[in-house]
Formats: structure tokens, C-alpha cells, sequence
């Protein structure tokens, strides 16, 4: 009995020992690869990185206090904007003369415009309007670090605000350039 109860305890001190000289890897021996998941389609990040390229997105919905419908701003670096868009899916009860699409260094600029601003949207209508990297001028699709995409509208003679009562969106996406 007494020889087993040895050969026992050689045993469970050898599998000690084997454990002690290999203990098993910790999660963060293996960050060269992390893996992840998001539990629902919505990605709580403003980016995504993949395959090297950094894809920025933006979007909020519309103000429509005043003529500036949204401001976004671009990434903290220079980026070239992808595509830029705004989206009424209610009308607004007065009509819009002109709609453009601008970048600027400020939120409530229209500096370098992205869209000529002739889009007219009668009364009570639904609008989308997109800019998209195909422009004529695409070196104004090249954003600085930190500038805005603002669209800006504007109604008839004699317009006051807040005079838009349409819901919507505006939405851009960036790719960020010299990326690592």
C-alpha cells in the first residue's frame, strides 16, 4: 500500500511538473493575429481597416434649423472622399432652390463646391442627392485632415429659418490615404 501511495504521488508530482515547465498560453502571448467579433451588422467604429485600405464613414441626420442641412467632418488625416450623399424621405413644405455640396474648414462653410447646386426640389417632394468620386474636378475630392463636407440648401425669395420640415440623412465615406 504503502509503495502505490509513492508511485502515486511520483506520478502527480511528474504531471506537476510536465504543467509547470508548459504552462498553457495566456491571451496575450497570441496578439499577433487577434480575432474578434461584433455580435449584430452595426460596427461601432467610424473605420474599417481591410486588406490595408482604411475606409471612413460618416453620416447623421439632417438639420433643419437652418440652410446648413449636415456638416461632416473628414478623418484625422488626408482622405479622398468616396462618395458623398443627402436624402430627404419626407418633403419639406417649401422648395429648395439650390442644394450643394461642399467641402470646407469649418462646419458652416461651403468653400470648394462638390455638386454645382442646381438641384431644385419642389414643395413637398422627396430628394436624393449624391457626389461621387467620378466629378470632373477630382483633385476636390481630396480632403485635408479634419475638414467638413457640408450641404448646404437654400429655398425660394423670401425664406426665413427654421423653415425645412423634411426628415433625412446625409452619409460620406473617405479612404484614408498613406495608410500602414
Amino acid at each position: 500500500m504503502e509503495k502505490t501511495l509513492s508511485w502515486v504521488l511520483l506520478a502527480v508530482a511528474l504531471i506537476l511538473g510536465v504543467v509547470g515547465l508548459n504552462p498553457a498560453q495566456t491571451p496575450s502571448d497570441n496578439q499577433e493575429n487577434p480575432v474578434g467579433a461584433v455580435s449584430s451588422p452595426d460596427i461601432p467604429s467610424r473605420y474599417i481597416n481591410w486588406g490595408g485600405v482604411r475606409t471612413w464613414n460618416a453620416g447623421t441626420a439632417l438639420n433643419t434649423s437652418n440652410h446648413i442641412l449636415c456638416a461632416l467632418q473628414s478623418p484625422a488625416s488626408t482622405s479622398t472622399l468616396q462618395f458623398a450623399a443627402v436624402r430627404a424621405e419626407t418633403g419639406t413644405t417649401t422648395a429648395l432652390t439650390h442644394i450643394y455640396i461642399a467641402k470646407a474648414a469649418t462646419a458652416t462653410a461651403t468653400t470648394t463646391a462638390l455638386s454645382d447646386g442646381t438641384y431644385a426640389v419642389a414643395a413637398n417632394n422627396q430628394f436624393t442627392v449624391v457626389a461621387s468620386s467620378t466629378l470632373a474636378n477630382a483633385e476636390n475630392l481630396i480632403f485635408a485632415p479634419n475638414t467638413y463636407l457640408v450641404v448646404n440648401a437654400r429655398g425660394g425669395a423670401g425664406v426665413t429659418f427654421p423653415q425645412y420640415s423634411m426628415t433625412g440623412n446625409c452619409s460620406a465615406q473617405w479612404v484614408e490615404l498613406n495608410t500602414k
